[in-house]
């Protein structure tokens, strides 16, 4: 499964949404659309809290992420 569709899955088994996100970090939609798409990488410090907030960090890092 690839990382995008992984972690839209955890999203949705939490009832978190693009727009919930974006108001946590106070950034904008676009900027979680583009984390979720893989454009640009999640910073360490809202992958971290997104583990505590239940999301697995196999939906956060992809492999390459991860050496």
């Amino acid at each position: 499964m690839k990382k995008e569709a992984r972690l839209r899955k955890e999203m949705r088994m939490i009832g978190l949404t693009t727009q919930a996100l974006s108001q946590k970090f106070d950034v904008s939609i676009q900027t979680v659309n583009n984390w979720i798409s893989g454009r640009i990488f999640i910073p360490p410090v809202v992958a971290v809290k997104l583990q505590e907030m239940g999301i697995p960090k196999k939906a956060v890092f992809s492999p390459s992420d991860m050496v």
